[in-house]
Formats: structure tokens, C-alpha cells, sequence
């Protein structure tokens, strides 16, 4: 069989083994018992559970229909969504969870005050008559500034600008990690230079991102409609293992049972990732080598 030939079988295989543990955790998360006070986090965590579940459908899909380029889209938004979920994680209250909810207001009355200016500015535009009178703009910002100024009333020493970026909330979640273990090597900051922002060429539509499109050769210009290589691979490897450490955090943190049940899927796991290495060092070899596609 040829390089691309076994590459897809391979790919095939782990569809097949992450439908089958998106279902199962599906399963698993219908073990919680929720009744009477619902705390703020588990409502957050299952806000988080229910959109990484969307987008790893999401990414399945595309990966059958060859559409990788699409499915790099959905898995830096599940990387996020992980960040989202590890900051709120540093405090056992609701302290940064409340910081988010603050990010957010400040974020709406942000946008809110410049629909108000873009009316201002066109005032003959029908667009903005149709959709929001100027009452409804007011209300809005109006909301947001309600919110902000609830926060700042209960945590007068809180700046909230220190936390606005990404990149702030990703060295605040490394250095708490940091403080607590001094060895620990998965900084999330380096994620976000090496994983994160590769995948923001597809989401940004840069103009990088864009040249993989298309390709000039001596019969014309040839333009591609679908992708299936080995960064199909790594989307449905990674999201497999996002998906597993979820699920496993909240087995173990809502006390499931679930902890042979998350074993057999870690052995999968592992299995994946040989898988893996052995397509990405087949490639490696083969490029370096000048060996054609067909003889990797």
C-alpha cells in the first residue's frame, strides 16, 4: 500500500475510535447527579463539556469529508476552550470565573459603544434603524457598565486588564502552576506560539493560510477543494486526547467511577500517538530525502 493509501486507513481507524468515546463520555457525564444547589462551576464546566462535544463532532465530520483545513478551526477553539477551563481552575471559589464574566461586560460595552459611534458616523444607513433603535444600543452599554461596576465593588484590587488577552490568562495559568510545581514543562504559553497560532492561519483566513490553496504547474492553475494528509491525522489525534483528559478530569472530580472504564481509552490513546509518529517520521525521512509521496 502506498504512503497516503495507509494514512488513510489509519485516519479511518481513529474516526471510528473517537466516536466511540464521545459517546461514551456522553455516557459518562449522564452519571452526575445534580440536584438541588447547583454550584456556578458545574454549570461552566458543562457549558465547556457541551461546546468541546459540538466541535469534536464537528471535527469528525469535516475529517470524513476531507475538509482539514475546516477542522484546524474547530480544534484551536477547543484548545481554548481547555485554556478557558484551566483559568477559571487556579481558585477553588469563583474568583476567576467571576474575572471572565467582567472580561466579557467590558468586552459587550466595548462593542456596544461602537455600533453607537458606526450610527453616528452613517446615519443613513438602514441597517442600523432595522436591527437596534438607540434605546436598545443605551441598554446594552448600560448592562455592561451595571456588571463592571458590581465587580469592581466586590474586588476593588482586581485589574481586569491584566487578564483581557489571551496571552495574559496563559502566563497567569503558567505561573500558578509554576508556583505550585517548580517543574512543571507544559506551559501553556508555548502551546500557544507553536499549536495555537499555526491554526490561526485557517481561522484568520491570512494570506498564508490561503496559498496551500492553489498551486501553478505547466497545464495551469490547479485549486484545491478538499485536504487529507497528515495534519488530518494530528486534528483527530489531538482532539481524541482533549476530549479523553476532559472527560477524565471530570470522572475523577465528580468522583464517577470511571477510572477503568478512562484506562482502556488511555491505551487507545497511546496507540495513537505511535501511530503518529511513525506517519510524521515516514514523511520527515521522505522530504529530506527527496523521495517522492508514493515511495514514503
Amino acid at each position: 500500500m502506498t504512503y497516503l493509501t495507509e494514512l488513510e486507513e489509519a485516519i479511518g481507524q481513529i474516526v471510528a475510535d473517537e466516536k466511540v468515546l464521545l459517546e461514551e463520555s456522553k455516557n459518562i457525564i449522564g452519571l452526575m447527579r445534580i440536584n438541588g444547589y447547583i454550584k456556578q462551576k458545574t454549570v461552566f464546566r458543562m457549558d465547556i463539556y457541551s461546546a468541546m462535544y459540538q466541535r469534536i463532532a464537528g471535527i469528525i465530520s469535516l475529517t470524513e469529508s476531507k475538509q482539514t483545513n475546516a477542522a484546524n478551526i474547530m480544534l484551536r477553539s477547543i484548545w481554548e476552550l481547555l485554556a478557558t477551563h484551566s483559568f477559571v481552575g487556579m481558585h477553588t471559589g469563583n474568583k476567576y470565573l467571576e474575572i471572565l464574566k467582567a472580561i466579557d461586560a467590558q468586552g459587550t460595552k466595548k462593542q456596544w459603544r461602537a455600533i453607537q459611534t458606526l450610527r453616528a458616523n452613517y446615519p443613513n444607513s438602514n441597517t442600523w434603524e432595522e436591527q437596534w433603535s438607540d434605546q436598545v444600543i443605551q441598554d446594552r452599554i448600560d448592562w455592561a457598565e451595571r456588571r463592571l461596576a458590581s465587580f469592581r465593588l466586590k474586588n476593588p484590587n482586581v485589574n481586569i486588564n491584566s487578564y483581557e488577552r489571551i496571552l495574559d490568562r496563559l502566563k497567569a495559568i503558567d505561573d500558578y502552576n509554576l508556583n505550585k510545581y517548580p517543574n512543571y514543562k507544559n506551559l501553556l504559553q508555548m502551546d500557544y506560539r507553536t499549536v495555537y497560532s499555526l491554526l490561526s492561519d485557517d481561522v484568520h483566513s491570512s494570506l498564508y493560510g490561503l496559498t496551500e490553496n492553489s498551486r501553478l504547474t505547466q497545464t495551469g492553475l490547479q485549486v484545491r477543494l478538499d485536504k487529507f494528509d497528515l495534519d488530518t491525522l494530528r486534528n483527530i489525534t489531538t482532539s481524541y486526547n482533549m476530549l479523553l483528559d476532559f472527560t477524565a478530569f471530570l470522572s475523577r472530580h465528580y468522583r464517577l467511577g470511571q477510572g477503568s472504564a478512562i484506562k482502556i481509552f488511555r491505551d487507545t490513546e497511546k496507540q495513537h500517538h505511535q501511530v503518529y509518529k511513525s506517519f510524521e517520521a515516514r514523511r520527515e525521512d521522505g522530504m529530506r530525502n527527496n523521495v517522492p509521496q508514493a515511495q514514503w
